[in-house]
């Protein structure tokens, strides 16, 4: 909910995708 709202389309380097998954995952657990 938290690492897409901020759309990825703007920080499409790897980096911030991969952070903004890592987020993402860490809160759902």
């Amino acid at each position: 909910m938290g690492a897409w709202g901020y759309g990825p389309l703007e920080n499409d380097t790897a980096a911030d995708l991969v952070l903004d998954l890592q987020e993402a995952t860490s809160e759902q657990r």
